[in-house]
């Protein structure tokens, strides 16, 4: 009998944290738009950053919120932007397209002085040798 107060009490007090958690989930509750997921999703998901944006979820967000291009994200080409642009209700236009360029001897001289630095072992010749 001396167990059914606390028991009672404990019961009583999960369902009042239960009723104030439901509460604070209705009162503090995010609109969302809609069509940030929807780009979101029509987005491959890399992760990237190529469009200039921390990610797919963050560049979705500035398409409808801070009226980004559709045609930045790169993996996705242009049919990503065409699905974007579908979403937005926009036309799309033409990305332009960007190409790497390495300049190899920039780096292979950038990684002997980091070396040669980091080490103090190896000669300007020696490195030229290895790196043929």
């Amino acid at each position: 009998m001396e167990y059914l107060i606390p028991l009672a009490i404990f019961a009583a007090l999960g369902i009042l944290a239960g009723v104030l958690l439901t509460v604070a989930s209705k009162v503090f509750a995010v609109e969302v738009d809609e069509r940030v997921d929807a780009i979101a999703e029509a987005l491959p998901q890399a992760n990237c950053g190529a469009c200039g944006f921390s990610g797919c979820a963050d560049y979705a967000d500035a398409i409808v919120n801070k009226g980004a291009e559709c045609n930045l994200c790169r993996p996705g080409g242009e049919a990503a932007a065409k699905k974007i642009a579908e979403i937005m209700g926009v036309e799309v236009t033409a990305a332009e397209p960007q190409v790497a360029f390495v300049h190899r001897i920039n780096t292979i001289l950038t990684a002997f002085r980091a070396v040669r630095r980091a080490t103090g072992f190896m000669t300007e010749a020696s490195f030229a040798q290895a790196a043929v």
